[in-house]
C-alpha cells in the first residue's frame, strides 16, 4: 500500500510571494520580531504558502520516488502494529518532526494509503485531538491533517500521531498468523525509524521472522517485538510452520470422437514444500506416473463419445521449510527454451532484460512494468503471454505477471516454470487470483542454483499488496496443482476440466487441523515373462502397486526366497512410488541342481531411513532354472542358440532329404528306355 506523506511548512517573510524550494515553501520573520523572542508578530506582509511534498513513509509500501529529506527538519517515526485475536491490526504512526531553523514550521501533513476499509481513523497533535480530513478514491485512503497551532523555533518539535485499524496487515488462516509489514522506499529521510509488533500470546513466538527483532518481550497476553535496525527492509513474521487443507477435486473428461482415446489428468503432487495424501480417486486410473516437471499424471481410457467424471479427495500440508527427504525435480534444457507465451528472443524482452543482472532485479521489472487490472474478471480472459502483457500493461492478471517473469528469467538462461494452483485467500482484492470460479491462481518458480531448489515467487501479490515481499519469502497459502515447464500450458491443473455450463464447483478447499498418516501398503504380483510371445521358465516380471494415497520415496527393494534360489537382480532402487502407481521389474530366478523347481519369492521394501521395512510374498510359486545359467541374457542366448541349432539341423536335414529324393528321381528317369 503506498503511503505518501505531504507536509506544508509555513512562516512570515519580506521575501517575494513564491520562493523556489524542493519540497516546501519557506519564509522568514523580521529581525525585530526574532530579537523580541517572538512575543508578537509584526510582519509587513503575511504570505500563506502551501506546498505538498512526498516523503513516502511506506506504511504498506511504496513504489514511487520520494523527495530527499530537507535539512530544515529532522523526522523520527515510530510505528506500532497491534494484532488482536481476530487478525485485525491497529496501526499507529508517531511522528516527531524537529525544526532545524528558527523560521520554519509544519502547518499541514497528509498520508495516502493504497487501501480501503480502514476504520476508527483518529489523529492527535501535541496532546490534542485533530479532525482528520479523509477522502477515498481509486482504492486509496487519503488522511490529511491541519495544525492550528504553530510550533516555531529552532529545536522545537511537532509531535503527532495517526491511528486506524486495518484488516490487511495480518492474516489468520487456520491456526497460522501471518504479519507482513512492507519495506520503506526512502528510509534515509528518517533520522530514526522503529517498529513495534505486538501479537497475541496464543500464537507464541513467530516460527519465522525476517529481519530478526532487536528485542522481544513476552507478557501475560501479548508478545512484543522491537525492530530498530531496519534499513529499507520490510518485516515478515509467520506464527506457525505449516498449514493443512482438505481438497475436493472434480475432473470432467469428454471424448467427442468416434474412436477410443487415452487421456490424463494432473493431480496436485507432493513437493519439498507441500505433501499430499489422497483418500480416494474414483474411478481408479489405468496408470499413474510422474513427468519431467514432477507432475502426477493419472491416465484414463475414454470410449468413443464417452464421458468420465473423476473425483479426488485429498489433504494437503503446506510447509515453510523444505522436506529434504523428498527428491527434487531437476531442471532440463526445456526449462530455458522459448515456448508459446514465452518469447525469450523477442526484441522487447531482450531489451528489457538487458537492464537487469539478477533474478531479483528481473522480478522488480515485472512489478514496475505491469499493473493488475481493475476490470471485473470473467472466465473468458484470454492469455496474451509476456510480450502481449507489455503491450497492455494495465490489463494484466496473474498469468501475465508469471509469464513475463518466466520469459525474462529464461532470456538469461536460467530455468523457470509456471505454477498453476490454488491460493487460499479471504481478501480477493488484496490478494487476487486470476479469475472467478474454478480457474485459479498462477505464480512462477525459478531454479536457484545456490540453494539447489525451485524458488517460488508471486509478482502478482507483491503488486496488489503494494510491495509485500513475495520474492525472498513465501507463505502457507499457495497450493501447487500443476507445473508448466516443458510446456507453457500443459498439463492443465484441477479446475480446468469443467463440464460446459455446469454450475458445480469443481475445486473446494477448506482448512483443517489434522494431517492424516497412512501406513505403507503394497501389493505384489508376479507374471511370467515372454520373449517373442513365448513364456520361458525363470523369467518373471514383478509388479509392485502402492495401495495408499501417499507417495513413498527412496525405496530399496530386496528380492530373496526361503530356498537357495538366486535372483538377478536381487536389489534395486526406486526414487519414488506415487499414490496408486504400479512399478514393474524383470527378474531371473535360478537354483542349484539340474531340475526345474518351484519356489516362493520374498520381497523387502525399505522406505528411507525412518520408515519401517515392508515384507511381501509372491502369491504363487515360480519356476527356478538350473544354476548353470548366470543371467537371463545368458539363458536367452543359450535358448536362442539351441533353437538356432535345431532350426539349422532341421533345415539341413530337409535339404538332404530333398537332395536324396531328387537323386532317386533322376535315376528313375535315366533307367527309362
Amino acid at each position: 500500500m503506498v503511503v505518501v506523506n505531504q507536509m506544508t511548512a509555513n512562516s512570515i517573510s519580506n521575501e517575494p510571494d513564491w520562493i523556489p524550494a524542493a519540497r516546501f515553501a519557506r519564509a522568514r520573520m523580521t529581525n525585530n520580531l526574532y530579537n523580541n523572542h517572538m512575543l508578537h508578530w509584526r510582519p509587513k506582509k503575511l504570505f500563506l504558502i502551501v506546498f505538498f511534498f512526498i516523503c513516502c513513509i511506506q506504511v504498506f509500501t511504496s513504489r514511487t520516488s520520494a523527495a530527499e529529506n530537507d535539512q530544515d527538519f529532522i523526522t523520527n517515526l515510530h510505528s506500532a502494529y497491534t494484532v488482536n485475536n481476530q487478525g485485525l491490526a491497529t496501526v499507529e504512526y508517531e511522528f516527531e518532526i524537529t525544526n532545524q531553523t528558527p523560521t520554519t514550521f509544519v502547518k499541514q501533513y497528509a498520508i495516502r494509503l493504497q487501501q480501503t476499509g480502514l476504520e476508527n481513523i483518529t489523529a492527535v497533535s501535541q496532546g490534542k485531538s485533530l479532525e482528520p480530513n479523509i477522502t477515498i478514491d481509486d482504492d486509496q485512503t487519503n488522511i490529511a491533517l491541519s495544525f492550528k497551532d504553530k510550533v516555531v523555533g529552532q529545536g522545537k518539535q511537532r509531535k503527532f500521531s495517526i491511528r486506524y485499524t486495518s484488516p490487511q496487515i495480518a492474516l489468520i488462516t487456520g491456526q497460522v498468523l501471518e504479519v507482513r509489514i512492507p519495506e520503506v522506499a526512502n528510509n534515509s529521510q528518517y533520522n530514526q525509524r522503529t517498529i513495534t509488533l505486538i501479537t497475541p500470546r496464543r500464537f507464541d513466538l513467530p516460527y519465522r521472522v525476517d529481519p530478526k527483532p532487536d528485542s522481544t518481550k513476552t507478557g501475560v497476553q501479548t508478545i512484543s517485538q522491537e525492530f530498530t535496525s531496519l534499513d529499507q527492509a520490510g518485516i515478515l513474521a509467520i506464527f506457525g510452520k505449516e498449514q493443512i487443507y482438505n481438497l475436493s477435486l472434480r475432473y470432467f473428461l469428454d471424448n467427442p470422437s468416434g474412436s477410443p482415446v487415452t487421456t490424463q489428468i494432473a493431480l496436485p503432487p507432493t513437493t519439498q514444500y507441500q505433501e499430499l495424501v489422497y483418500h480416494s480417486l474414483d474411478p481408479e486410473p489405468l496408470e499413474v506416473h510422474q513427468d519431467v516437471d514432477g507432475n502426477w499424471l493419472a491416465e484414463y481410457l475414454l470410449r468413443p463419445h464417452g464421458q468420465i467424471s473423476v473425483n479426488a479427495a485429498a489433504t494437503a500440508r503446506i510447509r515453510l521449510d523444505p522436506d529434504l527427504t523428498i527428491p527434487i525435480t531437476q531442471p532440463i534444457t526445456d526449462h530455458t527454451k522459448a515456448k508459446e507465451f514465452w518469447s525469450i528472443d523477442h526484441p522487447t524482452i531482450t531489451n528489457l532484460s538487458s537492464s537487469a543482472t539478477t533474478v531479483a532485479e528481473l522480478y522488480q521489472l515485472v512489478i514496475e512494468k505491469l499493473n493488475y487490472t481493475d476490470q471485473e474478471l470473467t472466465n473468458n480472459i484470454t492469455r496474451v503471454g509476456a510480450v502481449g502483457a507489455l503491450n497492455q500493461p494495465n490489463q494484466a492478471v496473474c498469468q501475465e505477471f508469471a509469464d513475463l517473469f518466466i520469459t525474462l528469467v529464461r532470456s538469461k538462461g536460467i530455468p523457470a516454470r509456471r505454477v498453476a494452483g490454488y491460493a487460499f485467500i479471504e481478501d480477493e482484492k488484496f490478494r487476487p487470483s486470476s479469475l472467478e470460479g474454478d480457474v485459479l491462481h498462477a505464480w512462477a518458480q525459478f531454479f536457484n542454483t545456490s540453494t539447489n531448489h525451485w524458488q517460488s515467487v508471486d509478482p502478482t501479490w507483491e503488486d496488489t499488496t503494494g510491495g509485500i515481499d513475495y520474492f525472498s519469502q513465501f507463505d502457507l497459502n499457495h497450493i501447487a496443482f500443476a507445473f508448466n515447464g516443458q510446456s507453457s500450458s500443459l498439463p492443465y491443473p484441477a479446475g480446468f476440466y469443467k463440464q460446459h455450463d455446469s454450475p458445480t464447483q469443481d475445486v473446494v478447499v477448506e482448512l483443517t487441523d489434522t494431517f492424516p498418516g497412512q501406513d505403507p501398503n503394497f501389493k505384489l504380483e508376479v507374471e511370467p515373462n515372454s520373449i517373442l510371445g513365448i513364456k520361458l521358465p525363470g523369467l518373471y516380471k514383478l509388479k509392485i502397486t502402492n495401495l495408499t494415497g501417499s507417495a513413498r520415496y527412496f525405496a530399496q527393494i530386496n528380492v530373496g526366497s526361503e530356498s537357495k534360489a538366486m535372483i538377478n537382480p536381487s536389489k534395486f532402487f526406486w526414487s519414488s512410488i506415487l499414490p496408486f502407481e504400479t512399478k514393474s521389474l524383470n527378474i531371473f530366478v535360478t537354483k542349484p541342481g539340474l531340475q526345474l523347481e518351484p519356489i516362493l519369492l520374498n520381497l523387502e521394501v525399505q522406505l528411507g531411513e525412518d520408515e519401517k521395512t515392508i515384507e511381501l510374498k509372491s502369491p504363487e510359486e515360480v519356476a527356478a532354472l538350473p544354476a548353470i545359467f548366470n543371467s537371463w541374457q545368458q539363458f536367452v542366448f543359450i535358448i536362442g542358440l539351441a533353437g538356432g541349432c535345431v532350426i539349422l539341423a532341421l533345415t539341413t536335414g530337409s535339404l538332404l532329404v530333398l537332395r536324396q529324393k531328387r537323386l532317386r528321381h533322376l535315376r528313375r528317369q535315366s533307367q527309362k528306355p
